[in-house]
């Protein structure tokens, strides 16, 4: 008989201990409001936009995204650090360059700020969107690293981006330029010639039409 309460009370402990189990497993998932944003927002890369607005779309996607991020949102506010979408090569390619720092956990506090802000860019990355990524330090601040920082670029090593966007190994976008810059001139000089053939047989043929013309005055 003493042993009923016993009983009841470690029935009631697991019974409850089930309720519990049960209402964490079906906990609805939290709504994450910047992937929602995220999913609503055009592609600012589209294959019918020219460079010029590729540039301007992910510069507002990039911003729109940072805004969402409070973290980030932050320490852009308070300078610490800026990006700037360019074009490079007389293609045009699509280049972003990152200057100054990040600091601290990001989101969630399960990932840092800089994989934070490397998550934004990364199917752009992916998808050829943007084909290179200039990051450098802050320019106010002492060290090492203060003076070039580095470069993550679409070409695969050891390949690099020539002028003209096309990736090449070292060394050889010079050939391809002078390559180039050779065509015109031997353009010209056909040209030449054959202005010059045309020139002389159009003289000869003057010169031969005179001729008989004093013949028949003969």
């Amino acid at each position: 008989m003493n042993n009923d309460p016993t009983r009841v009370l470690f029935a009631l402990f697991v019974f409850g201990s089930m309720l519990m189990s049960l209402a964490c497993g079906t906990k609805a998932p939290e709504t994450n409001q910047a992937d929602a944003n995220k999913a609503g927002r055009a592609h600012p890369c589209p294959d019918t936009a020219t460079v010029e607005q590729k540039k301007i779309n992910l510069t507002t996607r990039i911003r729109e995204e940072i805004d969402d991020n409070n973290k980030l949102k932050k320490q852009s506010d308070d300078g610490l650090f800026a990006f700037e979408v360019f074009t490079f090569s007389t293609k045009p390619l699509i280049g972003i360059k990152v200057q100054g720092s990040f600091r601290g956990k990001g989101k969630g506090d399960n990932e840092t700020t800089l994989e934070n802000f490397l998550d934004i860019i990364d199917d752009f990355l992916r998808e050829g969107c943007i084909q290179k990524v200039t990051v450098v330090p802050p320019a106010e601040e002492p060290g090492l690293l203060r003076s070039e920082g580095f470069e993550w670029a679409l070409c695969e090593h050891p390949n690099v981006y020539c002028p003209d966007g096309q990736c090449l190994p070292p060394g050889s976008c010079m050939a391809v330029s002078n390559t180039n810059a050779n065509t015109p001139l031997n353009s010209n000089a056909n040209s030449n010639s054959s202005s010059n053939s045309n020139a002389n047989s159009n003289s000869n043929s003057n010169a031969n039409s005179n001729s008989n013309a004093r013949v028949r005055n003969y």
